[in-house]
C-alpha cells in the first residue's frame, strides 16, 4: 500500500502525535523514510514507537540489532520480548533503561551462568522495570538468590519465573520482594516449605505455585494470603484436607485446584466460596454429589469441571448455575438426560461436552441453547440427525464435531450454519458430496477435515473456500490432482495434507501458495524432486516431509530454505551426505531425523548447527564418536537418540549437557 493510501500525505506537525497512536512501528517507519523528518515529527514518531512492544523470539539476533536501539526509534523503549531467541548476553547491556517490562524466557539453554552474570548487571540499570520474566531458563536457588539482590533495589511488581529449578530455599530469596503483585512460580520444585516462604508476600494478588509437589499443608500456609485475588495450584496433591484450608480464602474470584486429587468431599468446603467467579477442578475424583455442592455457588461465571465422574444426575444440579458463561464437562460420564438438563443454561457462550454420551437425542437438546458462540461435541455418537439440529443454532461461531458418525448428510446440515469461523469435522466419514456441502460455508478461516475420505473430487470442492487461512485434509486419498485443485487457496499460511497419496508433481502445485508458513506432507510419496519445488516457498517457518523418500539429494533441497525454524524428516533414506547440507541451515530450533540412515560422521555435521535445542535423532547409525559431537551442542534442551549404537562411553558423553530438560537415549 502507498504511503498515499496510509494517509501519510496529511501528517503534520500538529496531528502527528495523535495519528501515531493509532499506527503500527513498521507503519510509522515506512512514513518516515518518506523524506528526512525532523523536529517534533521525529520526537512523536519516537514516542510512538518506544510505546509500542518490540518482540523479537525464536531468532538468532546479531549484536548490531542491540547496540543500535538507543539509536533507533525505539530509542525509549518500555517493552521489550526476547523469549527463545539466541543472542549474546552481554548485548543485554546495551538495552534502554526506560524499560518497563522484559521477558527473556528460554534463553539460558546450557549458557546460564553466563546470562545470570550479564542479567544482573543489565537490572542494575533499569531502575523503571516493573514486570520482569524468566520463565525456563533452570533458574536455581544460588541465581534467585543473586537475582533477588538486584531485583529487591527495583520496583518490580510482576515476577514471572515458571519451569525452572527453585527450591524451597529459592522461595525465600524470592519472599524478600515485598512489594510483588504477581508471581508465577510453576513447574518448580518449592514444596510446602517453599509455600511458606511465598505466604509472607502479603502484597501479592495474583499468584500461581501449580505443579510445585505442594500438599495440604503448603495450602494451610497459602491459605494466610488474604490479599489474593488469584490463585492456581493444579497439579499438586492438596488433597482434600488443602482444599478445605483453601476454601478459607474468601477474597479470591479466581481459583484453580485441578489435579489435585479432590473428591466429592473436597467439594463441600469449596462450595462456600461464594465470591468465586472462575473454578477450574478438572482432573479430579468429583462425582454427581460433588457436584451438587459446586452448584449451590451462583457466583461462578466460569466452571472446569472435565475429567471427573459426572453423569447425569451431576449435569442435573449443574443445570441450576444460571450465572455460567463458560462451562467444560468434557471427558465425564453425561448421556443425553445430563445434555437435556445443560441445555436449560441459557447465559451459556462456550460448552464443551466433549468425549461424553450425548448422541442424537442430546445434540437435540443442546441446540435448543440460544447465544452459543463455541461448541465442542467431539466424540459424542453424534449422527446426520443430531448434526440436522446442531446447524439451527445461531450465532456459533467455533463449532468441533470431530470423532462422530456425520457422514455427507450431517455435512449438508452443517453447511447451513451462519457465522462459522472455525470448524472441525475430523474423523466423520465426509465424502465428497460432504465436502461439497461444506464448500458453500462463508467465512470460514479454519477447517479441519482430516480423516475422512473426501478424495480428489472433495479437494476441488474445497478450493471454493478462497477466505480460508487453516485447511487440514489429512489421511483424506488426495493425490497430484487434488493439490493441483487446492492450490487455489492462496490466502492459506497452514496446510496439512499428511497421509495421503501427493507425489511429485503434487508438490509442485502446493509450491505454488507463496504465502503457507507451516505445511505438513508427511507420508506421501514425495522424493527429491518434489522436494526441489518445496524448496521454493520462501515463506515456510515449519515443514514436515516425514516419512517420504527425500534422500540426500531431497536435503540439498531443503538446506536453501533459509527461514525454516522447524523441520522433520523421519523415515527418508537420508545418509551422512544428506546431514551435511542440511547444517547449512541457519536460525533452525528443532530438527526431526529418526528413522534414517545417519552415522557418526552425519552426527558431526548435525553437531554444527548451533540454533538448535530440539533434536531427534533416533533410530539411525550412530555410535559413541557420534554422540561426542552430539555432547558438544549446549543449546539442546531436548533430545532423542534411542536406538543407536551408543554404549557407555557415548552415554556418558550425553550425560554431561546439563541443561536437557527431555533426554532419551
Amino acid at each position: 500500500m502507498t504511503n498515499e493510501g496510509k494517509g501519510f500525505y496529511i501528517i503534520n506537525e500538529d496531528n502527528c502525535g495523535k495519528i501515531f497512536d493509532f499506527l503500527s512501528p513498521s507503519d510509522i517507519l515506512s512514513f518516515m523514510l518518506t523524506r528526512n523528518h525532523k523536529g517534533q515529527i521525529f520526537e512523536e514518531a519516537c514516542r510512538a514507537c518506544s510505546h509500542q512492544s518490540l518482540s523479537m523470539t525464536n531468532r538468532s539476533i546479531h549484536p548490531e540489532v542491540f547496540s543500535n536501539i538507543k539509536k533507533s526509534y525505539y530509542r525509549d523503549l518500555k517493552k521489550l520480548n526476547l523469549s527463545g531467541s539466541v543472542f549474546n548476553f552481554r548485548m543485554l547491556n546495551f538495552l534502554p533503561e526506560t524499560l518497563m517490562k522484559l521477558s527473556l524466557d528460554n534463553i539460558a539453554r546450557n549458557h546460564r551462568t553466563s546470562l545470570i552474570e550479564n542479567l544482573l548487571f543489565t537490572l542494575a540499570n533499569l531502575k523503571n522495570l516493573k514486570k520482569l520474566s524468566l520463565n525456563n531458563n533452570g533458574i536455581n536457588n544460588d541465581d534467585i538468590a543473586s537475582i533477588i539482590q538486584i531485583t529487591k533495589l527495583l520496583n518490580i511488581v510482576e515476577f514471572h519465573l515458571a519451569k525452572n529449578s527453585i527450591e524451597s530455599i529459592g522461595a525465600s530469596s524470592i519472599a524478600q520482594m515485598p512489594q510483588i503483585l504477581t508471581l508465577d512460580l510453576s513447574r518448580n520444585l518449592i514444596a510446602d516449605t517453599g509455600a511458606q516462604y511465598i505466604s509472607s508476600m502479603a502484597s501479592i494478588t495474583h499468584l500461581d505455585l501449580s505443579d510445585n509437589q505442594i500438599e495440604a499443608t503448603g495450602a494451610l500456609f497459602i491459605s494466610k494470603m488474604a490479599g489474593l485475588v488469584t490463585l492456581k495450584l493444579w497439579n499438586n496433591s492438596i488433597g482434600n484436607e488443602g482444599a478445605q484450608y483453601i476454601a478459607s480464602m474468601v477474597g479470591l474470584s479466581t481459583l484453580d485446584l485441578s489435579d489435585n486429587q479432590i473428591d466429592d468431599e473436597g467439594t463441600v468446603c469449596i462450595s462456600s466460596m461464594l465470591g468465586l467467579n472462575t473454578l477450574s477442578l478438572s482432573y479430579n475424583q468429583i462425582g454427581d454429589a460433588g457436584a451438587e455442592y459446586i452448584s449451590r455457588m451462583p457466583g461462578l461465571t466460569s466452571l472446569d469441571l472435565s475429567y471427573n465422574q459426572i453423569g447425569n444426575a451431576g449435569a442435573q444440579y449443574i443445570a441450576t448455575m444460571m450465572g455460567l458463561i463458560t462451562l467444560n464437562l468434557s471427558s465425564n460420564q453425561i448421556g443425553d438426560i445430563g445434555a437435556q438438563c445443560i441445555s436449560r443454561v441459557l447465559g451459556l457462550s462456550t460448552l464443551d461436552l466433549s468425549s461424553n454420551q450425548i448422541g442424537d437425542i442430546g445434540a437435540v437438546q443442546i441446540s435448543r441453547l440460544p447465544g452459543l458462540l463455541h461448541l465442542d461435541l467431539r466424540g459424542n455418537h453424534i449422527g446426520p440427525t443430531g448434526t440436522h439440529f446442531i446447524s439451527s443454532m445461531l450465532g456459533i461461531s467455533t463449532l468441533d464435531l470431530s470423532s462422530n458418525q456425520i457422514g455427507d448428510t450431517g455435512a449438508q446440515y452443517i453447511s447451513r450454519v451462519l457465522g462459522l469461523t472455525t470448524l472441525d469435522l475430523s474423523y466423520n466419514q465426509i465424502g465428497d458430496e460432504g465436502a461439497q456441502h461444506i464448500s458453500s460455508v462463508q467465512g470460514l478461516a479454519t477447517l479441519d477435515l482430516s480423516y475422512n475420505q473426501i478424495g480428489d473430487a472433495g479437494a476441488e470442492q474445497i478450493s471454493r473456500l478462497v477466505g480460508i487461512t487453516s485447511l487440514n485434509l489429512s489421511s483424506n486419498r488426495i493425490g497430484d490432482l487434488g493439490t493441483e485443485h487446492l492450490s487455489r487457496l492462496l490466502g492459506l499460511t497452514a496446510l496439512d495434507l499428511s497421509y495421503n497419496q501427493i507425489a511429485d508433481a503434487g508438490a509442485q502445485h502446493i509450491a505454488s501458495m507463496k504465502g503457507i508458513i507451516s505445511l505438513n506432507l508427511s507420508s506421501n510419496q514425495i522424493k527429491n524432486r518434489g522436494t526441489q519445488h518445496i524448496s521454493t516457498m520462501r515463506g515456510l517457518t515449519s515443514l514436515d516431509l516425514s516419512y517420504n523418500e527425500i534422500g540426500d539429494e531431497g536435503a540439498f533441497h531443503i538446506s536453501r530454505m533459509s527461514g525454516i525454524t522447524s523441520l522433520y524428516l523421519r523415515n527418508n533414506q537420508i545418509e551422512d551426505a544428506g546431514t551435511f547440507y542440511l547444517s547449512k541451515l541457519q536460525g533452525i530450533n528443532t530438527l526431526n531425523l529418526s528413522d534414517n540412515e545417519v552415522g557418526d560422521i552425519g552426527a558431526q555435521h548435525i553437531a554444527s548447527m548451533l540454533d538448535l535445542t530440539n533434536l531427534d535423532l533416533s533410530s539411525n547409525q550412530i555410535g559413541d564418536l557420534g554422540a561426542q559431537h552430539i555432547s558438544r551442542m549446549l543449546d539442546l534442551t531436548a533430545l532423542d537418540l534411542r536406538y543407536n549404537q551408543i554404549g557407555d562411553a557415548g552415554a556418558q558423553h550425553i550425560l554431561r549437557l546439563e541443561g536437557i530438560e527431555n533426554l532419551n537415549y
